[in-house]
């Protein structure tokens, strides 16, 4: 409809243990659905309710999952120099990932033009 507010950006809330499953033994599917959603012109933001540091100390022999801090971040590096639609943000914890999805959300389609980590690291978002 004419005068529509809908920009066609969708927030995907994991916690740490969820992405590094989705990352490691989920990733073709993860991969595929990001494909099927950059040609329907939709626009991912991962949400992680957990702190970057905790991501990259990560410790699979906590989870029972297959992978390590190093290796989660190749994956989201990959898929991020691959795909235009997508964004990984690391809230710190559940509460702030609730505060951060309002703002995202309000921002619209300028969300998709900004770098969401960065702006949550200076305090603009």
């Amino acid at each position: 409809a004419s005068g529509d507010n809908f920009s066609n950006l969708f927030i995907e809330r994991n916690s740490l243990a969820d992405l590094c499953g989705t990352l490691s033994s989920g990733i073709e599917r993860f991969d595929r659905e990001i494909s099927k959603a950059e040609a329907l012109d939709a626009y991912i933001v991962v949400m992680v309710d957990d702190k970057y540091s905790n991501a990259i100390d990560y410790s699979s022999k906590k989870f029972n999952q297959k992978i390590t801090g190093a290796h989660l971040f190749f994956e989201i590096r990959r898929l991020s120099e691959k795909y235009s639609n997508l964004q990984f943000i690391f809230s710190g914890s559940r509460n702030k990932s609730s505060e951060l999805i309002k703002k995202i959300l309000l921002m619209k389609d300028l969300a998709k033009e900004v770098d969401l980590e960065y702006l949550k690291d200076i305090g603009e978002l």
